[in-house]
């Protein structure tokens, strides 16, 4: 989640993360490239041969990720920054849960290695990935983790603990979305 001052996304992602321990920087950064990869997993991607229509390839989605990691790397992004795109899927995946559900990735853990990322992929959280775009409150979310176990919801709880919860209702307004 961007705020007016895009600056103050750990602010916005819940405001316990002190200034002087997040390199704000390469968080605005992380925040704008993250989900690069989307651009690699659409099924129609809003030309007029697809009608204006833009849709995600759903069971491809998941590659988004390190697509958008490979994307940045092979065009001279840093490892650091990289990882933003790599490391931010659902609440983060593990080697354990990509082999336990046959995700078609390679196995490797694919969670945040630094505050700076997990920041945006607490953020990332809020973000409907529909069209029109939507804002989700933290008890939406809680159930779409859910749907990929207990852990995963207990997990996404305590990054709620420890983030805080944003005025997603407010930045709704702001940006003239909904919220579910």
């Amino acid at each position: 989640l961007i705020d007016v001052n895009p600056l103050e996304l750990p602010k916005v992602s819940g405001g316990i993360a002190p200034k002087d321990y997040v390199d704000e920087y390469a968080a605005f950064a992380g925040g704008l490239l993250h989900d690069i990869g989307t651009y690699f997993v659409l099924a129609k991607d809003g030309s007029k041969a697809a009608n204006g229509k833009l849709e995600f390839d759903g069971p491809n989605y998941i590659l988004h990720g390190l697509r958008g990691y490979n994307y940045l790397i092979d065009n001279g992004f840093s490892e650091d920054i990289a990882q933003f795109a790599r490391n931010h899927t659902g609440v983060g995946l593990t080697r354990e849960q990509v082999i336990a559900q046959n995700l078609p990735l390679p196995a490797g853990d694919y969670v945040p290695r630094t505050v700076e990322q997990e920041i945006v992929m607490v953020a990332d959280k809020y973000n409907s990935k529909s069209i029109p775009p939507r804002f989700l409150t933290v008890d939406t979310y809680r159930r779409k983790a859910a749907r990929f176990g207990e852990e995963n919801a207990k997990r996404w709880m305590c990054l709620v603990n420890k983030y805080g919860r944003p005025s997603v209702c407010k930045l709704a307004d702001f940006f003239g979305l909904k919220v579910d």
